[in-house]
């Protein structure tokens, strides 16, 4: 499991959709090695929408958990453990690159 973030906060704005690619670039060097032997599980914590395509390309399965509060290790756990089935659906896409969102200045 790779667990990733992104920081957004009153008077802190994201200044793109993207993780940061510096980490990115860490994180796909030791998940190549990992995938060679394990199935790759990407925990997103991020608090709207984030850029998906570095990350279907270097992951089995992506979580997108928003910011999970209190009890966000508990429930993680009992997603991964199969104790509880996330089948709830959210009317929201992810978009793959910068252009799928529709934020370029024309």
């Amino acid at each position: 499991m790779v667990f990733v973030s992104q920081v957004s906060a009153e008077e802190k704005d994201r200044t793109s959709l993207d993780f940061n690619s510096e980490e990115d670039q860490k994180i796909a060097s030791f998940v190549q090695e990992l995938n060679k032997t394990k199935k790759i599980i990407t925990v997103m914590m991020a608090p709207g929408a984030v850029l998906t395509d570095f990350w279907t390309k270097h992951s089995d399965a992506i979580l997108v958990s928003f910011f999970g509060g209190e009890q966000f290790a508990p429930a993680i756990f009992n997603i991964m453990d199969g104790h509880i089935n996330p089948s709830g659906k959210l009317p929201i896409t992810f978009p793959n690159s910068i252009n799928d969102a529709n934020m370029n200045e024309t």
